[in-house]
């Protein structure tokens, strides 16, 4: 994870889209009538991007040419650095589920 400014997105399945936060987005709304604590899950933003700079966030399935699709997740443990120049974002778990089908 990078030093940047701690970016969020939050899946809505009421109205079945994503939204993007910032910590400072989140601090500011809270208490809001429409506070984003009403949404369901939350997928932090990773500090990588995939070969076309498309930032990679939790939940987003990647893949590469010839290769199985995986699953973003963030775990307990060192990060190892990751080259992910030649991964793909297609899609998410929220979004995609199909994806996970094939």
């Amino acid at each position: 994870m990078t030093s940047e400014i701690k970016k969020f997105r939050a899946w809505d399945s009421f109205n079945k889209k994503m939204s993007f936060w910032t910590m400072n987005d989140l601090c500011n709304h809270m208490g809001d009538a429409d506070s984003p604590s009403a949404l369901e899950e939350w997928m932090q933003y990773t500090g990588l991007k995939d070969k076309n700079g498309k930032e990679i966030y939790e939940g987003d399935l990647v893949k590469r040419e010839g290769s199985l699709i995986w699953i973003v997740q963030f775990q307990e443990q060192e990060i190892i650095p990751l080259d992910l120049t030649n991964w793909e974002i297609i899609g998410n778990l929220h979004e995609n589920p199909e994806l996970l089908t094939n």
